[in-house]
């Protein structure tokens, strides 16, 4: 089990440098993705291209236009501190399961719960684009077996978000390892809720 928090400054200063390398990409990619069926959408100032200007309410328009746009500075102060609690809240759960002790369900379910929000805003702030498959996920015990195997492929999945080559090398935007990071923070969000759920279930078994 590596130690997620050697050289944390070193990681994250290198994170953060990349991290509007993989913003600035993955907008291109949303640009460029097709409408359904494969029907590119048409260009700009063509006769097939929608006045959406006329036919929107005006007092929504002008709201729209007066919104402000996001503060990209903000956006990478944010990306960092989530990137840096959320190795710290991973590294605390990797010595719970090295040290082999009762499970204390409540922390074990607040330990989910706060990795769980940190994904979801690194999903949002990194825009790593949509989800390629909304299947449904298999059935599981809510056992206590279940659970530690739960939080072991969690620990992992973390990891292999953190240590994804999109945000430590620079200067290479890779579509690839662009849709594991995304598989990787939504396969965390999941297994989040999982565990909060099996961990809600074995506290109220034990009357805690």
């Amino acid at each position: 089990m590596p130690n997620v928090r050697q050289s944390l400054a070193q990681k994250i200063a290198m994170i953060v440098a990349t991290c509007m390398q993989v913003i600035l990409g993955s907008a291109i990619i949303v640009a460029q993705e097709v409408t359904p069926r494969g029907v590119p959408p048409p260009r700009r100032n063509t006769p097939d291209y929608p006045d959406l200007d006329t036919s929107r309410d005006p007092a929504r328009r002008a709201k729209r236009d007066d919104a402000p746009a996001p503060d990209r500075r903000l956006i990478l102060v944010q990306i960092k501190k989530d990137f840096q609690q959320i190795l710290a809240v991973n590294d605390d759960l990797g010595q719970l399961l090295a040290a082999n002790t009762a499970l204390d369900y409540k922390y074990v379910s607040d330990t989910a719960s706060k990795i769980k929000s940190l994904a979801v805003r690194l999903d949002s702030n990194l825009v790593l684009g949509e989800s390629e498959s909304k299947a449904s996920r298999p059935e599981y015990e809510l056992s206590g077996a279940v659970l530690r195997s739960s939080l072991s492929s969690l620990h992992d999945l973390v990891i292999s978000f953190v240590e994804n080559p999109i945000f430590r090398q620079r200067g290479v935007f890779d579509i690839q390892e662009t849709k594991r990071a995304k598989g990787d923070v939504d396969e965390i969000i999941a297994l989040s809720d999982q565990i909060k759920k099996i961990a809600k279930k074995l506290r109220k078994d034990a009357g805690k």
